[in-house]
């Protein structure tokens, strides 16, 4: 299953349509060199499916999404401690990549190398990418965490705000944790018009139905988690809840991979008005992320 996760990146991995490979941007000038575009994790536990694989084009022309995927790439994954090499097939359904044998399921603690072969603009382009899952030892504790059912900005009987909060274990080795709170029901009708940010944000129908989706999911992270230590608090602020409604609440142990690509993706431009290229870890033709990821999924409920 294609979990959100993808969708909270999608808008990075668009970044990477337009003439990649150049880390100045000149409107004026054909910067424009073909890359493939590759968005694809692995879960331990699980089979290989929905990894993307399309295409860049150039900066001021127009792009046709069903001229992005590429369904005849060559595309296999390598398992670098038995070298033993998986070939993926596109699903014309998913539009994504993907092992269709039932002999191999993604291992913890293991590397793996994506290797890409595609025709681009009459181009042969050849990209690789590695890499290595989680250890074990990633879970939430539901015992301890505050994840069933708050009134928004309710207080306790000190006066100090509640709040959700996922008390976890790391997985060792992985210090970047990646959350996700997603609204399941978001309409104009159970919008909190009377929210803590009412004194700078003053919002009608209008405005909550024009920016709907920028509601309905917040994303939010901690980085340099020590990950050889127990019970881990991730606290969850209002800022995040804009509706009454039930929320999908999903935390990641993210690899290296995913943590350089997120953290680089969107910062490409520097104060002094320079630019530098996001870290993507692939070699060759290829830009995009192969990431590997575990998670856990709870849910809550915010009323008024």
């Amino acid at each position: 299953m294609k979990i959100k996760f993808n969708i909270v990146i999608a808008f990075f991995v668009t970044l990477l349509f337009y003439s990649c490979g150049e880390s100045v941007v000149d409107l004026g000038s054909d910067v424009y060199t073909p890359k493939i575009v590759v968005e694809g994790y692995l879960k331990p536990n699980s089979k290989v499916s929905n990894i993307v694989i399309g295409r860049n084009f150039p900066i001021n022309e127009e792009i046709q999404t069903f001229n992005y995927f590429i369904p005849d790439a060559k595309a296999k994954i390598i398992d670098l401690e038995t070298n033993k090499q998986y070939q993926l097939s596109f699903n014309n359904f998913t539009r994504c990549y993907e092992y269709s044998g039932n002999d191999w399921i993604i291992e913890y603690n293991r590397s793996y190398q994506l290797e890409v072969e595609a025709n681009i603009d009459g181009k042969t382009l050849l990209t690789r990418s590695i890499t290595t899952t989680t250890q074990k030892g990633f879970r939430v504790d539901r015992d301890l965490s505050i994840i069933g059912e708050l009134k928004y900005n309710e207080k306790d009987v000190f006066g100090s705000t509640k709040k959700f909060n996922l008390v976890f274990d790391p997985s060792q080795g992985t210090d970047f944790y990646f959350l996700c709170v997603t609204a399941l029901e978001a309409s104009v009708n159970n919008f909190i018009y009377d929210n803590i940010f009412s004194s700078f944000m003053h919002f009608d129908e209008r405005d909550v139905a024009r920016r709907i989706r920028n509601f309905k999911q917040n994303t939010l992270y901690q980085l340099n988690i020590n990950s050889y230590t127990l019970g881990h608090n991730f606290k969850i602020d209002w800022e995040n809840f804009w509706f009454y409604t039930d929320y999908e609440v999903i935390l990641f142990a993210c690899d290296k991979n995913f943590k350089e690509y997120f953290l680089t993706i969107d910062r490409l431009s520097e104060i002094d008005g320079g630019y530098h290229e996001a870290m993507l870890n692939f070699e060759g033709d290829g830009v995009g992320v192969f990431g590997s990821y575990v998670a856990d999924t709870l849910y809550c409920r915010v009323t008024k």
